[in-house]
C-alpha cells in the first residue's frame, strides 16, 4: 500500500536513517542526489538554476548524482551540460534500492 504515493520502503528506509543519525551514525556520505520521475514539474527548474547560482557564487561545481527517467529526461540533460553543470544521470532506482545505502552509491 502506498500512503499518497509514497512506498512504504521509502518509509522504512526514512525512519532507519532518522534512527542511525540519531545515535550519531553519518547516514550520507556521498554527496547530494536528486531522485523521482524526470519531468520539469517535479523540480529540475530549480534544481538546475540554484547549482547554477551556486556555482556562480563560490566556484563550486556541486556533483549530484540523478536518478530516474522520464520524458524530459533528454531536454534536463541538455541543459545541465549547457549549463557546464556536474549532474551524472544513473538511470532509475527506487528509494529503497541498496546502491542508494551509505557506502554503497557505485561512482
Amino acid at each position: 500500500m502506498f500512503v499518497h504515493g509514497v512506498s512504504p520502503n521509502f518509509l522504512r528506509v526514512g525512519e532507519a536513517k532518522a534512527a542511525a543519525a540519531a545515535e550519531g551514525q553519518r547516514v550520507w556520505g556521498k554527496g547530494a542526489y536528486f531522485l523521482g520521475k524526470v519531468l520539469w514539474a517535479k523540480g529540475y527548474t530549480e534544481l538546475l538554476q540554484r547549482l547554477q547560482e551556486h556555482s556562480s557564487a563560490t566556484g563550486d561545481n556541486v556533483p549530484v548524482d540523478v536518478f530516474g527517467t522520464g520524458p524530459d529526461l533528454p531536454e534536463v540533460q541538455h541543459a545541465a551540460c549547457s549549463s557546464s553543470l556536474n549532474l551524472k544521470f544513473n538511470g532509475p532506482r527506487d528509494h529503497a534500492d541498496s546502491t542508494l545505502q551509505v557506502g554503497a552509491v557505485q561512482t
